[in-house]
């Protein structure tokens, strides 16, 4: 019995059995997140179409789109295309090898409940030199330096469809995402 309270007691400490926080705060759009950590990159898009030619509301009219982005003179291939005016790519040192790595945002639900949905996708440098490619689906998207790392923080909806689950991610040397924290949220209605 002794051993099963230090085992609890020792999960309790490192949070994998977190107790659900409230989230009581208004989100940032992941395309104008503001860090100073996280600067914003401008991205050209490599042979873009406009593809809402007949199009009469915002926010893609007249926009380009397409699936390769130049960023730092780097051209990057991502797996779905992008919007240029429903998109935004980052540069950050995500798994402290000082070499930059790209996060590209591309937000799909511009309006009702899901709005601020987004495929992010996220190349980071290897030892290779060249980059390895994660991606995941997030509701909301912010960064934070935790422990001198810069670390993605993903929300999402839980299995309930009303509160969140908030994911800390960090990468390691070969470029790979890693779960580093995950906790549920409570969304306060009143």
């Amino acid at each position: 019995m002794k051993k099963f309270f230090s085992i609890l007691a020792i999960a309790c400490t490192v949070n994998i059995f977190a107790a659900p926080t409230l989230a009581n705060k208004t989100f940032t759009w992941a395309t104008d997140l503001k860090y100073p950590f996280f600067p914003k990159q401008k991205m050209s898009f490599v042979n873009g179409i406009v593809k809402n030619t007949e199009a009469t509301a915002l926010p893609d009219i007249d926009a380009a789109y397409s699936n390769k982005i130049r960023v730092d003179n780097l051209i990057f291939t991502l797996p779905n295309e992008l919007c240029e005016t429903m998109s935004a790519c980052y540069k950050a040192d995500l798994n402290r090898d000082k070499i930059p790595d790209y996060i590209f945002i591309n937000i799909k639900v511009w309006n009702g409940r899901f709005a601020g949905q987004s495929d992010v996708g996220i190349f980071v440098s290897n030892p290779q030199k060249k980059y390895t490619f994660n991606a995941f689906e997030a509701r909301h998207l912010e960064a934070e330096v935790i422990n001198g790392k810069v670390m993605l923080i993903k929300y999402a909806y839980s299995d309930d469809n009303e509160n969140f689950i908030r994911q800390i991610y960090t990468f390691d040397k070969a470029g790979y995402i890693r779960l580093y924290q995950a906790a549920a949220l409570m969304v306060n209605r009143k």
